[in-house]
């Protein structure tokens, strides 16, 4: 799959770990979420932080996009 994730207009798809990438549709109440995990240098690009808007897309379709509501370090 040929995919891109961008926070805050921010390509970092080169960081995400393709296995991780799981987006999840659900109750249109609660609605859909999207679950994954990069791993960054310090210097690499800005870590993303809760607030910041995430867009996965294949080619020209948008997949998911929506706010992050939390980020937990690796460790």
């Amino acid at each position: 799959m040929a995919y891109t994730i961008l926070v805050d207009s921010v390509d970092v798809t080169a960081y995400v770990l393709q296995d991780t990438v799981v987006a999840r549709d659900s109750a249109e109440a609660r609605g859909d979420t999207m679950d994954f995990e990069i791993r960054i240098s310090a210097a690499a690009i800005s870590r993303p932080q809760a607030g910041n808007i995430a867009r996965w897309s294949d080619g020209a379709t948008k997949e998911f996009e929506g706010i992050i509501v939390s980020v937990t370090p690796y460790r």
